[in-house]
This record gives structure tokens, sequence and C-alpha cells, in this order.
């Protein structure tokens, strides 16, 4: 290949820069147009593979945690049972108990629609009670399954959801139902090595599985299985408990060392995109298969096309090189002049121009002019500007080696900073994506950023020796120094200096939040007081917008514990199955006033698990509202991150609970109306019937006669009696004008038994009595 290279050179000798170029070009594209498909089909390959996983692992992850929560919540909800005195003396008491456990468990279990049904086992009595039937002996029960568990387990509460499938009769009945068990048993009797008590809550498993089949996305599954390869959980409930070990993609899941990983395999012939996580927790393996041509389909169709565009390109670059070779290599050609007049009598360069091409000739003689300018040990200010900066975000982020030598380097490149006692100081702007998105600011939008560090650096360059610098997007740090002697009085001046910078940018519509990192005693603890900072302006969610954020303020506020409070979280739901908005809103205030003692992280767990409870309700009754549209739980945990303040997660709440509460005021009102339109056909179709009132069409309709005489008025603004003699008189009317009928006559056949009656009122509807009006046609 080198040979040929160089006999290719001997052959082909070019005078000019030009020629070598476009020579390099054909020979470069020629090149490019063989290896381009393959290079750009096993490039993307691999993104979209990369791609794929990771979105494969964040809903692993969400599975993961929705699982682990609802088991939380299972054994939760049985511990709350146990503690009920009623129940208790179901589990233990050896007497005739009353009816009073037995329908509280039946409650339990009506309260929440995921909830299957509630065992309670008596050792002393040998009973079983259930929510969904009558008492039983322990050996008769129908659920022969739950009596082994019950009998073999070794648990006082269970780790871990129990699957089961239930298939047995009742009375006539058959049932057949998926459920998830979760055991809480006392310890077990010395004779017959049975607990004295336990209490069984059946989760129905395909309500847990509703979230799977959110979750997936069509050609998609997201599943769960054990360690022996038994379906747990799955967007197709069919699957429930089956086997499928015996596929090759699950042996290779089941037998891998790895806690998580992603492959590429071929199920039933199809191509598909594997992902696994291992849970320990839960002891299930988590699966996302995704497929390969699904994902595959766009790239094809952008390579043909790509493909097409290169050559057009590849073209028209050649011909316009020809044209404009002149203008575009002009620059060039003044280069080389200058840099040969420039070592034209410079013996220490001793190049010889033809013993090399005109581009090796400026090439190296560019490189001589870096050498000489980096070994003169002078550094212009934006260079050494910018080389302070990278030192600094080093030592923020801890990427350091040799902290001293920083410190001095620092110096020498004029940094006034003795990082004896130091504070990390971090400012973000408030709602940064919403002003990216404006149009109508003052000053360009890629100033924001700027702005803010000008406004800094005035304001604390007068008050402290400090750096600034801008480690990400939104993330401005000032690093300050401050006396040790007067350590609370800097500290005051700080908050005063980041005050004066909220209230500058403020009257410019900009807010930003400040956080105050805990202070450091040296260059090797400068990162602990970023990483602290860091975390106290997460606590901008609690405070809300343009929040100063120090360790003394946050834990003065946290008073509490976390421990969810069901009791608020009950009354919520309350509120919104009754549609009442101002309540719901006077709810929730209360629970995130009590959310608001907890820790950043204690608190963010409560507010999902809030949420997500809330779109579960709110589900619910859209589908008992037969409604096809439902709130994704997926996307408010993708989008979770985007909520600033708990501010904007109520106005996400307070938004669905307008959304649900006008859907049942929509509903609601259609079945008044329909109601309504039925009542005036049948008075319209039956008014000639003397004996038509408010009781007949409240009997036909199968409503009661003081609802109908309110709901009819509510609609039509008069009273259905009314709204009968209306359509009496009307019809009265037309036959006067168009028979010869007597008054007596068209009396009885709009239903009038009392003509003199019908007379009175007829006179008193028009203001003229039937024979004048008869008359008056005339006229």
């Amino acid at each position: 290949m080198k040979s040929l290279y160089l006999k290719l050179k001997k052959i082909v000798k070019f005078k000019s820069i030009f020629q070598r170029l476009i020579f390099s070009f054909l020979s470069v594209i020629s090149i490019i147009m063989m290896i381009y498909t393959t290079v750009l089909y096993y490039e993307y390959k691999i993104y979209i593979l990369e791609q794929s996983e990771d979105t494969s692992k964040k809903i692993l992850n969400q599975a993961e945690y929705y699982i682990g929560y609802t088991l939380n919540w299972a054994k939760s909800y049985v511990y709350q049972l146990y503690l009920d005195e009623d129940i208790y003396n179901l589990m233990f008491n050896n007497k005739i108990l009353s009816l009073t456990g037995e329908n509280k468990i039946k409650q339990a279990a009506l309260r929440l629609p995921f909830v299957q049904s509630i065992y309670v086992y008596n050792y002393n009595t040998n009973t079983i009670y259930t929510s969904i039937s009558n008492s039983s002996k322990y050996d008769e029960f129908y659920d022969k399954e739950i009596i082994d568990i019950i009998k073999n387990s070794n648990e006082t509460m269970s780790t871990r959801f129990i699957p089961r499938k239930i298939n047995i009769n009742i009375g006539k009945q058959k049932y057949y139902k998926d459920v998830l068990s979760v055991l809480l048993t006392n310890i077990k009797s010395t004779d017959k090595k049975v607990p004295y008590g336990a209490i069984v809550l059946n989760v129905d498993a395909n309500s847990v599985q509703a979230y799977f089949k959110d979750m997936s996305q069509k050609g998609y599954n997201l599943f769960a299985i054990d360690k022996n390869g038994v379906v747990i959980f799955d967007s197709n409930p069919e699957l429930f408990l089956k086997n499928i070990s015996s596929k090759d993609y699950i042996q290779k899941i089941l037998n891998s060392k790895k806690e998580s990983g992603s492959f590429l395999c071929k199920i039933d012939g199809i191509p598909y995109i594997v992902t696994y996580k291992t849970s320990h927790n839960l002891e299930l393996k988590m699966i996302n298969i995704v497929p390969y041509e699904a994902l595959m389909g766009i790239i094809y169709k952008m390579m043909h096309f790509m493909i097409n565009i290169f050559i057009i390109l590849f073209l028209l670059g050649l011909i316009l090189s020809f044209f404009y070779s002149e203008k575009i290599y002009l620059p060039i050609a003044k280069i080389l002049k200058t840099l040969k007049n420039y070592y034209a009598e410079d013996d220490e360069f001793d190049l010889k121009e033809q013993d090399t091409t005109d581009i090796e000739y400026m090439s190296k003689a560019v490189d001589e002019i870096i050498r000489r300018y980096e070994t003169s040990g002078k550094l212009s200010e934006a260079d050494a500007n910018f080389i302070k900066r990278q030192l600094i975000i080093n030592l923020l982020l801890n990427i350091k080696t040799g902290t001293e030598d920083i410190k001095n380097k620092l110096i020498e490149l004029g940094s006034n900073l003795n990082f004896d006692n130091t504070y990390v100081i971090l400012f973000k702007i408030d709602k940064y994506k919403e002003l990216i998105k404006q149009n109508d600011l003052q000053y360009p939008i890629s100033d924001l950023e700027g702005k803010l560090r000008l406004v800094v650096d005035d304001i604390f360059s007068r008050c402290f020796k400090n750096e600034i610098v801008i480690i990400n997007d939104n993330e401005l740090c000032v690093i300050v120094d401050f006396e040790e002697d007067n350590h609370n009085a800097s500290m005051d001046k700080i908050i005063k200096a980041i005050k004066s910078v909220q209230e500058i940018l403020y009257k410019n519509n900009i807010s930003v939040s400040a956080s105050i990192g805990k202070v450091s005693h040296g260059i090797e603890d400068i990162s602990m007081s970023y990483s602290t900072a860091q975390h106290y302006i997460n606590y901008r969610f609690k405070y809300g917008l343009k929040s100063i954020l120090y360790n003394e303020k946050i834990t003065a506020d946290i008073t509490a514990e976390y421990k969810y409070n069901e009791d608020m979280e009950q009354a919520i739901f309350k509120c919104i199955r009754s549609g009442n908005i101002d309540e719901t809103e006077k709810e929730l205030d209360k629970i995130f006033s009590h959310f608001m003692s907890f820790s950043y992280s204690d608190m963010i767990i409560a507010i999902t698990q809030l949420v997500i409870n809330i779109i579960r309700v709110i589900n619910n009754m859209l589908r008992m509202n037969k409604e096809s549209v439902y709130i994704n739980i997926g996307d408010f945990m993708n989008n979770m991150s985007s909520y600033e303040t708990i501010d904007d997660i109520k106005s996400y709440i307070m938004g669905l609970t307008e959304y649900i509460s006008q859907k049942m005021k929509d509903k609601k009102s259609n079945k008044k109306n329909d109601v309504v339109e039925k009542v005036k056909n049948y008075i319209y179709l039956n008014y000639e019937n003397p004996l038509l009132s408010l009781e007949v069409i409240a009997e036909k309709m199968k409503l009661s006669s003081s609802y109908l005489r309110v709901l009819f008025k509510e609609i039509e603004g008069k009273s259905l009696s009314t709204f009968i003699n209306e359509v009496r008189f009307e019809n009265a009317r037309k036959l006067l004008e168009t028979t010869n009928l007597s008054v007596i006559e068209i009396a009885e056949k709009v239903g009038f038994t009392n003509s003199n009656y019908f007379y009175t009122a007829f006179k008193k509807f028009y203001g003229i009595s039937p024979n004048q009006y008869r008359n008056s046609i005339g006229d």
C-alpha cells in the first residue's frame, strides 16, 4: 500500500495548493461514498441501542418504584387493620363474636377498588372470616392454598407479594381471580404449628398490572418475573403466573451474573432489544422488550435521504469549487506569502520551501509561531481567566490533584482568594425554562446568565474577595473569603448581598434563588461547601421562588420525621369525588403544610405518593364514567423534575381536580337534559289524556315526583303543570284555526274534562276567549 502511494505520488505532481486539494477532495469523497452507508448504519445502531436502553432503564426503575410503593401501601393497610380493635378481636377472641369485625373487613375491602378480598384467621375458634363470603372453619375454607401459606409462613409481615390464582366455587358461582397476597401473622401455636391469628390482604393483580399496560407502548412489553422465570407482572394479564423460563432470552437473564443489562436477540423469529434489571428487595427481574425493527425503521429512511442529499451536495460542491477556487484560496496564498516573508531572514527556522509542499510549509511555520509564543511564559488575560476558571471548577467538582499546587497556580493567575475560610454560594434563575421561551425580555435570551453574572460580580466585589464561575446551565457559583473573627457578620453581609442581587434582577422581571454552602476551612474542603450548596438549592421547592437557603434556616424548619398521613389523603379523595374544588384546595393546603415539615427527600417521596394516588382515584372516576381518556402516571413521573416549587405541584393537582369535576358536571348535566327531553316528548304524545299529571309522568319515568318537579323547573325554568297547559293550549289554538269543532269538543280533545275551566284558562293564557280568538282569524 505504501509503495503504491509513492508511485502515485511520483506520477501525479501538482503545482498549486488548489490542485492538491481538488485531488484530495475527489479521493476522500469517493471513499466516503463507499463506506458512508456502513458507518452511518452502525453508528446510529449503537446510538439507538443506547437510547433505547436508557429509556428502558427509566421505565424499569419506575416500575420497580411503583411495585415497591404498592407493596408498602398494602403492608401499611394490613397493619392498620391489625390495629383496629374489632378486627383484632376477630383474630384472637375465643368467644362468639359480633358482626362488627366481619362488617369492618368487608367495608375495608370495598373502600378501595384494587383490594380483591381480606381474610382474618382466628386460631382459637378455628375460623377464617372473609370479606367476600361467610366465615368458614379452617379445614373447610374454600381458598386451600392460603391455608398452607399461613401454616408455612415464617414471616410476621410479608416482605414481598405472594402471587396466586384463586379458582374456587362459592355457592353456585365460579370465581376466578389473580391476586397478590400480603400476610400478617402472629406467633405459631406449639401444638399445630399454626399462627394464633393472621390477616391476609389480597390485592387485585389486574389493577396493579394496569400500570404495566399504561407504561407499555404499542409493540413494547414491560413485565417482571421471579427467580424461576414465572411471570408476576405483565402488560398482558393472561400471562400471570405463566412459566416462561424455557425461552432463550429468559434463560440468558436468569443465568446472568450481572444485576442489569441489555442485549439484542430474536424472540419467535423477530429481533428485539431486551433490557433487564434485578430488584433484590422485590425478588424480581424487571424486563422490558422493544422491537428492534421499530427503532431501526426511521434510520433506514434517513440513510436513503442522506445518501441522496450527499450526492447532490457532492456534485454541487465540485462545480462550485472550479468557479470560486481563486476567491476561496486567495487568503491561503496571502498567508503563505506572509509566512515566507516573516521567515525570509530567520536562521533559526531552517525549513526549506523546496523540500516541502506548500501545506507542510504553512503547518510547520504556524507550529513554530505557537511554540515561540508558549515558551515566552506570557498568557493573555482571556487565556489566564480560562485556565483559572477550569482550575476552580475542578476544585468544586473535587477533580483535583495537589491542592496546594492549584492554590499557587490560582494566585499566579490573579486570584485573590486564600481559601482559609470560604463559602460557596450557588445562584439559580427561577423559572429558567419559561424565561428562555419568552420573547418580550428587555435583553436577548442568551444574555440571561450574563446579566446574572454582571449583577453578582458588581455586588459581591464591593464586599468580598471572590471568584465567579458558571459550571452548568443556570448554575452560577460565587466563592467568597471571610474573616474568621467576624464570621456572623460576614454571613449577614452575604445574605444582604444576595438580597441586593435579587432586588436588582427582580426589577428586570428576573427572579433568582441562592443557597449558601457550609463553610470550608481550606482549599481541600471547597468541594464540600459546593455540594452542600447544591443540596440546599433543592429546598427552593419548599420555600418558593426568590429564596435564600442555608443550613440554619433549613434544619430549623425540619420538625418531623417522615410519616404519611392517610387520613388527610382520604379527606382529599372525598373532596375530589364530591367535585368540591374549594374544599379540595383547603385539604391540599393542610397536607402540604404537613409535608413541609419533612426533609427535601422525604417531602418528594410523600408528594409523589399523593399525586400517584390522586391520579388513580381520578382514573377510577373516569372509568366509572366510561371515559376513553385517562391520566398517565408515567407522564407525571417523567415531568416531576420540571416542577420547581410545591405550588407548581398544587397547581397540577388542582388542574386535575377541576378537569374531573367538570367532566362529572357535564355528565350529570347531560343526564338531566336527557330525562327532561323524554318527559317533554311523553307530554307531546299524551297531552290529550285528561289524567296526565306530574305523578303519572314520574311513575312512567321511574322517578320520584318531588325529584321530577325540581328537575323540570331547573332545566326548563317553569313547572311541569305549566308546560302541560302550554302544550294543550297550543294544540287547542290550532284546532280553533283549522276546524269547526265546538269549544267543548276542542277542550275534550286537548285533555280538559271541564269546558268552563278550559274557557277561563284559555282566556287567561291568551288574553281573549276561545270564541273571540276564532272570530279574530277571519278579520
